[in-house]
């Protein structure tokens, strides 16, 4: 019961230092290592939401900018 309920807490973000206090473990790993298990589920959410970030990302180049109105951008 412990294990589900403290996936449940990791999969809704849930601060893992709360989520060590309200277990009553003093060693974060204790709470990381035995209770907080990666559901397919979770391990999904995440690299979704990785590709999503890396998808809208914006890569910029120094003097990458478009010309706007046919003016050199850059002194270029």
């Amino acid at each position: 019961m412990r294990h589900s309920f403290t996936t449940r807490l990791v999969e809704q973000n849930v601060n893992l230092k709360v989520i060590q206090d309200c277990l009553g473990h003093k060693d974060i790993e204790t709470t990381l290592n035995i209770y907080a298990d990666v559901t397919n589920g979770l391990r999904k959410k995440e690299f979704a939401e990785l590709d999503r970030k890396m998808k809208n990302s914006v890569l910029e180049y120094p003097g990458s900018q478009d010309k706007s109105d046919g003016e050199e951008v850059n002194g270029f």
